[in-house]
């Protein structure tokens, strides 16, 4: 397995475990609007800072979906 699919995997458990203990903390915690939001932060960032595909691109979204209005 790659660092980046590690770092990918890594992260979802660590979302999923934070959403778990901390759904207020979310701004967007059903899955309609996390993924909203994850193509919004998608579109803006690439707008903003275009970036090839990677594992750490990846991260990021994930990441900034689950606060990204």
């Amino acid at each position: 397995m790659s660092e980046g699919v590690r770092k990918v995997l890594e992260t979802l458990e660590s979302l999923r475990a934070d959403l778990e203990r901390n759904p207020e903390a979310w701004e967007n915690p059903t899955l309609p609007r996390y993924l909203e939001s994850m193509q919004a932060w998608l579109e803006a960032s690439q707008e903003s800072s275009p970036r090839e595909l990677s594992w750490d691109l990846i991260v990021d979204m994930l990441e900034a979906a689950r606060i990204y209005e």
